[in-house]
């Protein structure tokens, strides 16, 4: 673990930082940002197992921490700030009606089953595993900042949200995305919805979407306080930089940002290296993740072995 500790701390620009709530136009954004970026300025922390099929590199893989300049995923985890040290992050996340996006949410859960060749689950069994995801995932992704905060679900929510530096909607994508995308030099214009329901599943799926919407709200109370909150200020940068100096999420933000935790990029590997093996167990392809470990661990010993053997000769 040592080596993966004196990873340089300081580093060159900005480095936008996004946590993708689930069902919240991420793929669409991660998509946008693949296609008009090179391989080596992102990283998505998202579909694990696709990342792998794409043949590209994870993230302690990589020799060029420099150049990132776009993480963006489901599992961005507060360790970042400490990993990447003293370089400035944008932090940004977004949002979405939360019953269109419980709906969205329930057939996303089917879609993954059916890959792994599981039946779909009912509704009462998508209530019973889901319920004010959007909160849930804010906390997640920042777990010391939320045990210390006090209130309800969506107070903790929103006391942390108030640390972003932009939060964009999916109702108004291209344009509350715009402001984001502009710093890494690229256009809303271009973007191309992705993992979107088509018009026969959604038409297939009427009832049980019916079913959802009348049912979510009381589910969904939570996520409902936190939207209603930052409708306003959707799509704006820095939208809480005047107001939230003294708040005690800005405070824990600048706090991380400043403190050298020296295993931080260590917590950051833990904490993707949990959700990676969830990944392919979700998807029933543990078998094929043994393989694919199988093989790291042939090529790392090989490295280290030829490494042993060469730095031992004249040059």
């Amino acid at each position: 673990m040592s080596d993966m500790n004196r990873t340089d701390r300081v580093r060159p620009g900005t480095l936008l930082v996004g946590l993708h709530i689930t069902k919240c136009a991420g793929t669409t954004l991660a998509s946008h940002v693949k296609s008009h970026l090179p391989a080596k300025a992102w990283y998505l922390c998202s579909a694990f197992r696709d990342t792998q099929m794409s043949s590209c590199l994870e993230f302690f893989e990589r020799s060029n921490f420099d150049a990132l300049r776009f993480i963006f995923g489901h599992y961005i985890h507060e360790s970042i700030f400490s990993a990447f040290g003293e370089r400035e992050i944008f932090l940004f996340t977004g949002m979405r009606a939360p019953v269109d996006r419980a709906v969205s949410e329930y057939f996303q859960i089917c879609r993954v089953r059916a890959r792994a060749g599981l039946l779909p689950i009912s509704v009462d069994e998508f209530f019973a595993i889901r319920k004010d995801t959007m909160c849930r995932e804010i906390l997640r992704a920042f777990p010391s900042l939320a045990q210390g905060m006090k209130g309800s679900l969506a107070a903790k929510a929103i006391q942390i949200c108030q640390m972003f530096d932009l939060i964009y909607e999916t109702q108004t994508f291209s344009t509350s995305v715009s402001p984001l995308l502009k710093l890494v030099s690229l256009d809303a214009g271009e973007l191309k919805n992705q993992n979107t329901r088509d018009s026969k599943n959604a038409s297939a799926g009427a009832d049980i979407e019916k079913a959802i919407r009348e049912r979510a709200p009381q589910y969904f109370d939570q996520d409902h306080e936190l939207f209603e909150f930052l409708k306003p200020h959707f799509g704006r940068l820095h939208p809480f930089r005047g107001e939230y100096g003294n708040k005690s999420a800005y405070r824990k933000r600048k706090e991380i940002e400043l403190r050298a935790i020296e295993n931080g990029l260590y917590k950051f590997a833990e904490h993707l290296a949990r959700h990676f093996v969830a990944d392919y167990r979700n998807l029933g392809q543990l078998t094929e993740l043994d393989e694919l470990l199988t093989r790291k661990q042939v090529w790392v010993k090989l490295l280290l072995e030829k490494r042993m053997l060469l730095t031992q000769q004249p040059k």
